[in-house]
């Protein structure tokens, strides 16, 4: 099992240094029920396509072979609405895609599944940095949000704390965009 680590503590609000080497999971429980969660059930095994998936996804893995095999199993079931999550260092980018949507699922297929190799490597001091992932969580709330109101979305957005020139992008694809 996913246990928390010390450079979990520093990147989001959720694991406190007490928690240090608990299972994630069950950390994320507690801090669910503890914030107004009536019911959370937990499954503590890593996905390996063992059941279809459905409804929403969202993914926040370290490595794009996991990204691969997550999105393989989205398109292959019935996922209504599929959010990649991405960190590095003071940048954070956010990928909403509607799987039965042709063109985000060809654009998202095409510009942002690739090898392991080709991701930036991120230095260890750059791993520390908590605003990204906050910011990263409010858009997943607001496009949910939007997403329940049948109002579109952006298929990307890009957060940039370190370059206040180019700080928040959005970029629209498909059909209405």
């Amino acid at each position: 099992s996913d246990r928390i680590e010390p450079r979990n503590v520093t990147t989001n609000l959720v694991y406190r240094a007490k928690d240090l080497y608990e299972v994630k999971v069950e950390r994320l429980k507690q801090y669910l029920l503890d914030n107004g969660a009536t019911e959370v059930e937990i499954v503590q095994e890593f996905y390996t396509g063992q059941e279809p998936l459905s409804g929403l996804v969202i993914s926040g893995v370290d490595k794009m072979s996991a990204r691969k095999e997550i999105w393989q199993h989205v398109v292959d079931s019935d996922v209504f609405l599929y959010m990649d999550g991405r960190i590095g260092g003071e940048h954070a980018t956010l990928l909403t895609v509607e799987p039965f949507n042709a063109p985000q699922a060809e654009w998202y297929e095409k510009h942002w599944l690739f090898d392991d190799e080709q991701a930036a490597p991120l230095p260890c001091t750059k791993r520390t940095v908590v605003y990204p992932a906050v910011a990263l969580g409010c858009f997943m709330a607001a496009y949910l949000a939007r997403w329940s109101r049948g109002e579109q979305m952006p298929a990307q957005t890009d957060i940039n704390f370190a370059d206040p020139e180019i700080f928040f992008q959005t970029v629209f694809v498909g059909d209405d965009a």
